[in-house]
């Protein structure tokens, strides 16, 4: 399992080695704004609350940034904050974070894993490109970051991979199984599976290609693109 995540990122990173982290984060937003319209769709279709404000409010500030309308000294506070309550939650003390930040943009709502997940994907990437600007990083094991890295998209595919082991009828998480090798190659060679995928894939080859002036475009249209065909999108809040 972690073999292949790691070929897919050196895949990624080979694609990207001569881009600029336009490129790179037009990429990951691509990719993110799939995997929030189909947590949107499952959260609507349960009736439950949407997704909170912070995740919203840090991938307006990601596709504003891309886009020249702000620069990463502006949301340096954001960044940090953000990336406080995150690890806040990782940890299991939300008393940690900054508590009028967390009432803000959390709130009370119970938040999903999978919502968590986006959290810390555009906290990372909001904390990089600060740390590329100069900016300060509060968190001293994500000072220093040189370029915009394909870490999230990883992550985003380790949990949907799990969710298609349930899916497919299988004992998930597989990676806890002594038939690895066996399952493994029953998902990644499942239909549903190939399909994210090739999503991603093709959502990293439009950012290689794509010009400043489609990314107002790109900003639209993908809000309303999923990671998942409609009908997996509440069992995958249920799993």
């Amino acid at each position: 399992r972690y073999a292949w995540r790691m070929d897919l990122y050196r895949l990624a990173e080979g694609a990207f080695r001569d881009q600029d982290d336009s490129r790179r984060l037009l990429g990951n937003l691509l990719v993110m704004e799939r995997y929030l319209h189909t947590l949107e769709q499952g959260l609507a279709e349960k009736g439950e609350e949407p997704l909170s404000p912070g995740l919203r409010q840090g991938v307006e500030l990601l596709w504003d940034c891309l886009e020249g309308r702000v620069h990463p000294l502006e949301f340096q506070d954001f960044a940090n904050s953000l990336d406080a309550c995150v690890f806040a939650h990782n940890v299991g003390d939300r008393e940690d974070a900054p508590q009028s930040f967390w009432e803000q943009y959390l709130g009370d709502t119970q938040r999903t894993a999978y919502e968590w997940l986006a959290l810390e994907w555009a906290a990372c990437l909001l904390l990089q490109l600060v740390s590329i600007a100069g900016g300060e990083v509060d968190d001293p094991e994500k000072e220093g970051a040189a370029q915009v890295d394909f870490y999230g998209i990883c992550d985003m595919l380790n949990i949907l991979e799990d969710a298609c082991t349930e899916f497919a009828g299988g004992s998930g998480p597989f990676h806890r199984s002594d038939k690895y090798r066996e399952i493994a190659k029953q998902v990644h060679s499942a239909s549903l599976f190939q399909q994210i995928v090739t999503e991603v894939q093709g959502d990293l080859k439009t950012a290689l290609t794509a010009s400043s002036d489609q990314y107002a475009a790109f900003r639209e249209e993908y809000r309303s693109l999923a990671i998942l065909p409609e009908k997996y999108a509440a069992p995958l809040l249920d799993y």
